[in-house]
């Protein structure tokens, strides 16, 4: 005989992935360790490319691309060139995690809505979306650069909720940056900094709610 066990009120429905850092590999070290040997180079390409606002402005679609190059061309002094070669090495760097995508099956076959969330510029993310297939596990995606704003902005968790109808108490949210786990808590939502596939798995077992 079946016993119909009701879903407690706040039970966790939602779980929703950042994609770089989490689903796929972003390492800004081991990109510029790939670009240079010069330990000095390595550090003028992570802070004057990676760590500089003009990365985050093209998250957020406020800048195209070339113009972005161009200023990073200007601050850096690298030749064009190579400026390109970063830029490729760091798009290549972005392969899947296969233990947070063995963690995401598992959430899935467990009956749970997958949705992503992530800071991404246009060109890598058509880049991304040719080159996988895993997007058909997503209930929903949303992406900065199409809507002209990125994490920690309140704007773009309001508008995952909003747009997939997602209630903040039943979502759990995962990102590699404390400031966006603490932005998306202040949605309401449920947050976990992401360290590795295991730990976060002990964080979301630590979260949903037991079995009535």
């Amino acid at each position: 005989m079946l016993i119909y066990k009701p879903m407690k009120k706040n039970a966790i429905k939602n779980i929703v992935f950042d994609l770089g850092g989490v689903l796929l590999e972003w390492n800004i070290d081991k990109i510029v360790s790939a670009c240079y040997d010069s330990p000095e180079l390595r550090e003028k390409a992570k802070t004057d490319v990676f760590k500089h606002p003009d990365w985050h402005s093209l998250d957020e679609g406020a800048m195209k691309e070339v113009e972005a190059m161009e200023r990073y061309q200007e601050r850096t002094g690298f030749p064009m060139e190579e400026i390109h070669r970063i830029v490729k090495i760091a798009r290549d760097s972005l392969v899947p995690m296969p233990e947070s995508h063995k963690l995401m099956d598992d959430l899935r076959v467990q009956g749970y809505d997958l949705y992503c969330l992530s800071n991404m510029h246009e060109k890598s993310w058509e880049l991304l979306n040719r080159r996988f297939d895993f997007w058909d596990k997503f209930k929903g995606i949303a992406v900065s650069w199409k809507l002209k704003t990125a994490k920690p902005d309140p704007k773009i968790y309001e508008y995952l909720l909003s747009k997939y109808h997602l209630i903040p108490s039943q979502t759990i949210f995962i990102d590699d940056h404390q400031k966006n786990v603490d932005a998306a808590v202040k949605c309401g939502i449920h947050g976990i900094l992401f360290l590795s596939a295991d730990d976060c798995r002990r964080k979301i077992e630590k979260i949903i709610p037991k079995e009535i």
